[in-house]
Order: C-alpha cells, then sequence, then structure tokens
C-alpha cells in the first residue's frame, strides 16, 4: 500500500514538474536535492519527506495535500504562475524569416518568462532571420506569438501573423484580399527592398497561423 501511495505521489509531483515546464535537475536544485536523490522520489522509490513538502509548497505554492492525496488542484487557491516567475512562453529551436521562408525540420523546446503574459502558457517563441519587417520586427528578435484555431475565421486585417504553409514558415504583415475570396496577401514592413514583393496565398494552403503578440529583442 506504501509503494503505491509513493508510486502515485511520485508521478503527481512529476506531473507537476513537466507542467510548469522545469528540467528534472533543476527542480531538484531549488529544492536543495541532488538529482539522483530527486529521481528516486519522481520514480516512487523514496517517500517525499516533510522538509521537501514545506519547500515545495513555499517554493512552488503547491498544494501538498493534493500531492499527498490526489485530492484538490495542484496550486494553491487564488495563486497565478507568474507568482512564481514559471516559463510561460514555450521557445522553439526554429527560425522563422522574414523574407523567404523555410520549413523547420526540427523543434525543439524550452521555456522562458515574460512577466506581461501571466498564466497564460500557450504562447510560442520564435527567432525571426531577415529584414524584410523593419522596423516593426528586427533581424534577431524573438516573436511571441499565439496559435489561431481557425485561422480564416480568427485572424484580424492588417495584423502581423506567423504564417506556415506546407513549404514556408513566414512573420508577414497579414492583408485580407477583396478580390481574390479565400486568400490573403502577406506583405512586409520594410518597403525599401523591391524583392519584398506582396504573396497572394489562400486558406487552404495555411496549415498553421500565429498572432505576434510581443516582440522580444533580447533574453540576456
Amino acid at each position: 500500500m506504501l509503494d503505491n501511495q509513493k508510486k502515485e505521489q511520485g508521478e503527481r509531483l512529476k506531473s507537476f514538474r513537466e507542467e510548469i515546464g522545469i528540467k528534472q535537475g533543476d527542480f531538484a536544485e531549488k529544492l536543495s536535492l541532488k538529482q539522483g536523490s530527486y529521481s528516486d522520489i519522481e520514480r516512487g522509490k523514496n517517500q517525499i519527506g516533510a522538509n521537501i513538502l514545506t519547500e515545495l509548497a513555499n517554493t512552488f505554492k503547491l498544494n501538498t495535500n493534493w500531492l499527498l492525496t490526489g485530492e484538490g488542484e495542484p496550486l494553491k487557491s487564488n495563486v497565478e504562475l507568474f507568482e512564481m516567475a514559471i516559463p510561460n512562453v514555450r521557445l522553439m529551436d526554429v527560425n522563422v524569416y522574414a523574407g523567404t521562408g523555410l520549413l523547420p525540420d526540427r523543434e525543439i523546446a524550452e521555456w522562458i518568462y515574460v512577466p506581461e503574459l501571466g498564466n497564460r502558457r500557450d504562447y510560442y517563441g520564435l527567432h525571426v532571420k531577415g529584414n524584410s519587417m523593419q522596423p516593426t520586427i528586427m533581424n534577431g528578435d524573438v516573436v511571441v506569438c499565439k496559435k489561431l484555431d481557425n485561422p480564416k475565421n480568427d485572424f484580424t486585417h492588417n495584423k502581423v501573423y506567423v504564417v506556415v504553409t506546407e513549404t514556408e514558415v513566414k512573420v508577414k504583415r497579414v492583408l485580407a484580399e477583396r478580390e481574390k475570396k479565400g486568400c490573403v496577401s502577406l506583405e512586409s514592413d520594410n518597403l525599401s527592398n523591391e524583392e519584398n514583393q506582396p504573396q497572394s496565398v489562400k486558406f487552404s494552403e495555411i496549415r498553421a497561423m500565429f498572432e505576434v503578440v510581443k516582440r522580444i529583442t533580447s533574453l540576456g
């Protein structure tokens, strides 16, 4: 019975850690534990001690009753994630091009913390390459964006989006095309380069669209 309890508690602790986007070694360090000792807790080999419970409650605002019994919610009532500076933007190892786009072949995520986004954790961060969106977005910036559930219905005329097609990932200003039903125009803000011509794209060709909500000029 005790072994089952330790296993269930370890599984709940692991799910909480993964939900807030902290690596096992970093999480163990915050609890003043060696990674091996903490790993044994997640695997149900070691019991969660009283001092660890206290640290979890104080540092992460974790509801220890939920951790021990599974009852209630993981976080203490009325606690927002931004109060704990928990990472809330998934930073993708992908370049989005302000110019000619290329579809990325890998997406390796880590998490960063953007305070003004609060406790929402459905944002993505993408690295920008190219200068076609200057001065709105500069080469080397990271754009924080949120995926649209239905691009055709949810996009707003003349706003900046990351647009994903079968062959490209681009950050562009998106305008509705009145003369071409079911199409949008992807346009650049940098008009000094003659190569930055509008591109007409059918909604049927768009795999995903992300609204750009913030530009980050430095992650340092």
